[in-house]
């Protein structure tokens, strides 16, 4: 939801305009007729920044909505001045110990909740799919969609990207850990990274003083 971005308030109002998007299937925009993937979502942010004839001068995304911006401006569906990416997914090359245990968690959970009543098993599903950061899951109608976006890897795409980019990670962000950064940042051709120390998954409303000073700086 957009909401999450409400902490860092206005960049600047004498210079920038901030516009905020919810995608569809989170916060007010309704989900997506068909099983969305990555390339569908960046095509739906060109429709929208065409439909309202805007040309930003930066994006900035989150996590999910930061490998969205990635595969958006890598295949030249938006063109940018600045790229900000906050705790961005999209590294999916490498079998890692996250997908391991959000299997052997999905396995336990449909044992453990087999017997118990709809709502209760709603419940903790919810609560085990959101402590691993699969925001798709929490919603059974997204499920398809989450699949196909983790079946995408962003770093063919970021090798492409020549628009200056920064990149803000929590130093304890267990969702996208360091090593991905590390990753994505390796194959820009113009990045810098920084780490916010003591943050987790949302380092801009953990830390939003910080995080909002590094995005004005790089903006400059």
């Amino acid at each position: 939801s957009v909401e999450s971005f409400n902490s860092l308030g206005p960049f600047s109002p004498a210079k920038y305009t901030t516009i905020l998007l919810d995608l569809p299937g989170f916060g007010g925009s309704a989900r997506p007729p068909l099983s969305w993937g990555l390339p569908e979502y960046g095509e739906f942010v060109g429709r929208f920044l065409k439909k309202t004839n805007l040309e930003p001068y930066g994006v900035i995304g989150h996590s999910n909505g930061g490998a969205i911006a990635i595969f958006a401006n890598g295949s030249g569906i938006i063109k940018l001045s600045k790229l900000v990416l906050i705790g961005s997914s999209g590294v999916r090359s490498t079998a890692t110990f996250k997908k391991t245990i959000h299997k052997f968690l999905a396995k336990i959970a449909k044992l453990l909740v087999f017997l118990l009543p709809k709502n209760t098993q709603r419940k903790i599903k919810k609560k085990l799919y959101t402590k691993i950061g699969s925001d798709y899951m929490v919603v059974e109608d997204l499920q398809e969609i989450f699949k196909r976006i983790v079946s995408y890897d962003v770093l063919a795409d970021a090798k492409k990207i020549t628009t200056p980019t920064l990149l803000i990670y929590g130093s304890n962000d267990l969702v996208t850990p360091l090593w991905q950064a590390d990753k994505i940042t390796g194959e820009l051709q113009n990045s810098k990274l920084e780490i916010i120390d003591g943050a987790e998954h949302f380092p801009h409303k953990e830390q939003p003083g910080k995080v909002k000073k590094l995005i004005e700086d790089f903006l400059k």
